[in-house]
């Protein structure tokens, strides 16, 4: 789910779609997507799924990625109840009562000891280290330099645990 189409959202995109077998990309700015599904099918042969059905788009996506979608929009969603939510930018509610899947709103990461600054979060510390980068590659190359790992999943109640995504 994108709602605004940056440079690093672009190259997100891409790089998921690379990686896997099928993508949906819901948005409401249908236009702006069309290049990144152009260039995917010419260069890559991939076919993205593009739209911005509010009844059927979700209902069979076992994994949603919520770049930057609104709590607002999201709830006016149909989403397969067992389905595991990853949101990227902000904490989102999901308020569907059928909804009994994992909603993953923040993370712990183990960070490098140089990237660790008294009284605050690593993630955040780490998060403004890599913001200064100017495209998703050089995040990509800090991150896997950096050797980062997520160390726990946090959604609406506290941490998930494994078992619980294993369930789903």
């Amino acid at each position: 789910m994108i709602n605004d189409f940056t440079d690093i959202n672009k190259e997100i995109i891409i790089h998921i779609a690379k990686n896997i077998k099928r993508l949906n990309v819901i948005t409401n700015h249908i236009n702006k997507c069309k290049k990144i599904e152009e260039y995917l099918y010419n260069e890559f042969g991939i076919m993205l799924n593009v739209s911005n059905n509010k009844r059927k788009s979700l209902l069979k996506s076992e994994v949603i990625i919520n770049i930057d979608f609104p709590e607002e929009l999201i709830n006016k969603y149909a989403i397969y109840n067992k389905a595991i939510i990853l949101n990227i930018n902000d904490r989102i509610n999901i308020k569907s009562k059928r909804f009994n899947g994992i909603n993953v709103n923040y993370y712990k990461i183990k960070a490098p000891d140089e990237c660790k600054l008294k009284n605050f979060q690593d993630e955040i510390v780490y998060e403004s280290l890599i913001y200064i980068k100017n495209n998703y590659s050089e995040i990509r190359n800090k991150i896997t330099k950096d050797k980062i790992s997520i160390n726990k999943l946090i959604g609406n109640n506290g941490s998930i645990r494994e078992n619980e995504i294993k369930q789903i």
